[in-house]
């Protein structure tokens, strides 16, 4: 089990209100608008897992760099650049890199204390990438939100869970960056806010407070769940992704839900609602689809999903599974790997591991508008 994988397992025990997730995003997409009042379909998809399809596996053969020395996670991309960012390893340092996908070209971008675990979750929204880190290889709950400008270099430190007594919250937080700015759930001894904080100028806002997950980037939107002490449910809150201004959210995502972890892209709002339920809201159509899993393959528990166009990734604790969230049709990718869905790219980075070192890594891109939806289910 590689480092990065290590960290994801253990985040299982976390509650939803601080292990909602958000896609590493890149600037906001002009998605769905959270119109309220047209009436939505749903829908019930089962998902039946089988093979990559060879058309999958060339298009990633195609467009594969080796990076011959380094484990690397893929984590964020800048789908402008066609730069990949994640965490990575060597025999002699660790910390985050950026990844040329056409050249296959690695730069390191700031390194890590011997002490740090590596990274949980990552986003990006150009320049700036951000990352929570984890400080501690035997405390979780230990961490940081940083920050680079990938143009300048320029590094900040943004936010820590260490709390006044020495101790720290216990929870994870997972920033989103979009529009010049970064929001996380900031996790205290007295409840959660919302923070909001804008690269140019320094200046950091609340803009809820509570019992709340981590926000995402969804359409038009910046989106979190709230709920009150003592709920097993939780309510949608929206806001636009640009002002901020609280707006009212559709009819189909009013009614106060189960929710674990949370994902956005341009047209979905993702979230999992118990480790074999999950559910998504299209913006453009206004359908609502809830996706199960049957129980002989529950050894894919829901976590740590990225959407990109209309497929879906998630970490399952053993491997990492795609999904096309128009079918319910995927595949898994076997460990040691990163699989990351993200704007119109799906990322694999297949880990070979050596005896005397970090192993090596190939990094394949696959351009989800080029290749054929997952239509059938091969086994």
């Amino acid at each position: 089990m590689t480092r990065t994988t290590a960290i994801r397992a253990l985040v299982l025990a976390v509650a939803w209100s601080t292990a909602s997730c958000s896609m590493p995003a890149a600037n906001s997409h002009p998605g769905g608008s959270s119109t309220a009042t047209a009436v939505p379909t749903t829908r019930s998809v089962a998902i039946c897992l089988g093979q990559m399809p060879s058309e999958w596996s060339a298009a990633g053969v195609a467009h594969a760099q080796t990076l011959p020395s380094e484990q690397f996670h893929p984590q964020a991309i800048d789908p402008n650049q066609m730069l990949a960012f994640g965490f990575f390893k060597t025999t002699s340092e660790k910390g985050v890199a950026e990844v040329n996908l056409g050249s296959g070209q690695s730069q390191t971008l700031t390194r890590m204390a011997s002490a740090a675990a590596g990274v949980v979750w990552m986003t990006y929204s150009d320049p700036w990438l951000a990352w929570l880190q984890a400080d501690s290889q035997v405390d979780l709950g230990d961490w940081t939100v940083r920050a680079i400008n990938i143009r300048t270099q320029e590094e900040r430190t943004l936010a820590s869970s260490r709390l006044a007594n020495g101790g720290n919250t216990g929870a994870l937080s997972f920033p989103v960056s979009a529009n010049g700015y970064l929001a996380w759930s900031q996790p205290s001894a007295n409840g959660d806010e919302l923070v909001i904080y804008r690269f140019d100028t320094g200046q950091t806002s609340t803009i809820d407070t509570g019992r709340l997950s981590s926000p995402v980037i969804a359409g038009d939107n910046l989106i979190w769940a709230k709920s009150q002490a003592g709920d097993t449910e939780a309510s949608f809150r929206i806001a636009d992704a640009k002002t901020l201004q609280l707006g009212e959210t559709p009819t189909a995502l009013k009614v106060p839900r189960e929710m674990q972890y949370l994902a956005g892209s341009s047209d979905y709002l993702v979230w999992t609602e118990s480790s074999g339920s999950m559910s998504a809201y299209r913006f453009q159509s206004r359908q609502l689809s809830h996706y199960s899993i049957a129980s002989e393959a529950m050894d894919h528990p829901f976590q740590f999903p990225t959407v990109g166009t209309h497929f879906v990734a998630w970490f399952t604790g053993s491997k990492n599974t795609v999904v096309d969230l128009d079918t319910g049709n995927g595949f898994d990718v076997d460990l040691p790997s990163g699989v990351l869905a993200a704007d119109r790219w799906l990322l694999i980075g297949r880990i070979q591991g050596t005896k005397s070192g970090a192993g090596s890594t190939t990094l394949s891109t696959v351009d989800l508008q080029k290749v054929k939806g997952l239509t059938s289910c091969l086994h």
